[in-house]
Parts: C-alpha cells; structure tokens; sequence
C-alpha cells in the first residue's frame, strides 16, 4: 500500500512545479539561508535535526536551515522523523510502514528498519492511522 499525501493543496502546493517553486522560495527567503543547498557531500557528521514544520508560509524559510546544512553535510540513506500526533488517531507511539506518495514522487519507507524497531518494543506499534 501507499499512503496517498493527506494535505497537499491545502498546506503546500499539491503539484511538482509549484511546490519546487515554494520550496526554493523557503531556501531563498531573505530570513531563510539565502541560497539553495550546494552540491550533497558524502559521509555526513549530522546526527538530527530539530525543525520547525507548519506551512511553509509560517516556518519554511527558517527549517530550510537545517534542510542545506544536512544536503550540503550529506543525506543518510534512512531518515527517521519524529513528529506528534496531530489528530490523535491510532497508536500513541507509532511507525509507518507503507510508503508514501506526494506530489515530488514516492517516498519508500525502510521496511527492515520498522521491523527492527518494531520486534522488541511494546510501546512503539506499526500503525498506518496515526500518520
């Protein structure tokens, strides 16, 4: 299964071009980092990020700091993101594990990693509602 974008046209634009537009905009805002990551280095020494995520309109320009300095330190092959549950649906603590659709292409979640995580904890469930 695909988890199909829940928002798109409504907190960002819900088609490629213009949310690239929007994006690049949050990178180039002048209380955002001024210019679009450079060229992706190997390796990266980044460890997490903290960043801001309402609408772009609200908080893009300041979380695409983060955003350039982890393209320019390097992309980690998994990402884990942790975020609250805003709607209070399904498990308290909870992981997805189907991929999710949007409108830059499909995002694959890492189906191993949510087994490890998932096998030995009993707080931490896989359910696709919360998110």
């Amino acid at each position: 299964m695909v988890r199909r974008p829940a928002v798109a046209g409504q907190f960002y634009p819900g088609n490629e071009k213009k949310l690239r537009e929007n994006i690049e905009d949050c990178f180039t805002h002048e209380i955002g980092p001024g210019s679009l990551p450079s060229e992706e280095s190997e390796g990266g020494d980044i460890k997490g990020l903290v960043c801001p995520h309402a609408g772009y309109v609200f908080s893009g320009p300041v979380a695409a700091h983060s955003y350039k300095a982890l393209v320019e330190s390097g992309i980690p092959e998994t990402v884990i993101i942790l975020g609250p549950n805003h709607h209070g649906m399904g498990a308290g603590i909870a992981v997805a594990d189907e991929d999710h659709k949007t409108p830059l292409g499909k995002v694959e979640i890492d189906k191993e990693m949510v087994n490890s995580l998932t096998e030995d904890d009993d707080l931490l469930q896989v359910d696709n509602m919360a998110h």
